[in-house]
């Protein structure tokens, strides 16, 4: 019979492949963060509340490039918006959860963790133990981003600025990809994605992958009625 620690303590394991994207990802934003100026102590104390990797890269780099804070901040809560699906994906899942075990598990709610709930399969684990279970899956991203964003805080000194590193940031996300994709519809979706993100790259404050989301999702939903029916 598990218990509270041994649920979260599998939580905790399963979720351990996913980080050799996140570490990369965690130095990759403090590198470009400090190298963009902003003080070590702000670029821990942002990962630490904001909890988002792509857009703290987002508000970094709009930051840099715009010099407006509140557009940084408008286009950075824009990419952010994904997790309104998110949130709805996992929904039925977290349903018979309490009110604070749903407003912690919302805070670790990563791409990650999205992923990692949509391909749980594990019918031995009570449904009163469960939210330990997501604890231990979430707390382990979180972890890992910190670690890797001090140490991206100390590397960040060592990279010279004239470096490109922006070329990365979709790379750590292509595991997440094969992860979640769980039939050929999905795959199409996906595809959809791209096609998208090129066709509204011009659209501002990053409205475009918004909106590429949208579209992908409701090709990819059609095309899966229209094939099975």
């Amino acid at each position: 019979m598990l218990n509270r620690r041994q649920t979260f303590l599998r939580g905790f394991h399963k979720t351990l492949p996913f980080q050799t994207g996140v570490l990369p990802f965690g130095l990759l934003y403090a590198t470009l963060a400090v190298n963009a100026g902003f003080p070590d102590w702000l670029v821990l104390l942002f990962s630490m509340i904001v909890f988002a990797g792509s857009s703290q890269l987002v508000f970094v780099d709009l930051v840099c490039h715009i010099g407006s804070p509140i557009q940084a901040v408008l286009g950075s809560n824009f990419i952010n918006m994904r997790h309104l699906i998110y949130s709805a994906g996992v929904s039925p899942k977290f349903a018979g959860f309490s009110r604070l075990w749903k407003i912690v598990l919302s805070y670790l709610l990563t791409d990650q963790l999205y992923a990692f709930s949509e391909s749980f399969k594990d019918d031995s684990i009570p449904q009163h133990l469960q939210p330990w279970y997501y604890l231990g899956s979430g707390l382990t991203t979180w972890i890992f981003w910190m670690l890797s964003t001090a140490a991206g805080v100390y590397f960040g000194q060592l990279v010279p600025k004239s470096w490109n590193l922006d070329f990365a940031i979709p790379l750590m996300f292509m595991p997440l990809l094969f992860k979640v994709c769980k039939n050929k519809f999905a795959y199409y979706t996906a595809v959809f994605s791209i096609l998208f993100i090129i066709l509204f790259q011009k659209v501002p404050f990053g409205l475009g992958i918004f909106a590429s989301i949208i579209c992908a999702s409701l090709s990819g939903y059609y095309l899966e009625k229209r094939f099975l029916q």
